[in-house]
């Protein structure tokens, strides 16, 4: 089983589910981080591999989305922004952990600082 199949699995989501899911915009936010580039800056990123990794990643994004549309609390926010980089430096199994972590901060630091403007502060029912 691939990384990014358990990452579904333990989030009880299927890529037929996230394909279709209005919450979704693909790593897109507006004015937010451009991950796939940032993905291709790390030192280890492997050109072979590197297509599968952007899908994969397009994947985990959205199911930040979908906790970003439909959790509510300040704790909310900061599970979603920590599960998201969580899920991210998973599927970076195979580079080191000095890049992992770094891939990490940026991304947790990054989504909590610029992604409050899209974050739904009501919570849904």
């Amino acid at each position: 089983m691939r990384v990014v199949e358990r990452i579904l699995q333990e989030n009880w989501a299927t890529i037929e589910m996230l394909r279709t899911n209005p919450d979704c915009n693909w790593c897109g936010g507006k004015g937010g981080i451009d991950f796939e580039n940032l993905m291709k800056a790390l030192p280890y990123f492997r050109k072979d591999k590197g297509k599968q990794l952007l899908e994969d990643l397009h994947l985990i994004c959205c199911l930040h989305d979908i906790c970003f549309a439909r959790w509510g609390g300040l704790l909310d926010f900061w599970t979603c922004n920590y599960k998201f980089a969580y899920n991210v430096i998973k599927l970076l199994h195979w580079t080191d952990t000095i890049s992992r972590m770094i891939v990490f901060l940026v991304i947790f630091g990054g989504t909590t600082i610029f992604g409050w403007k899209y974050f739904n502060w009501i919570k849904k029912k």
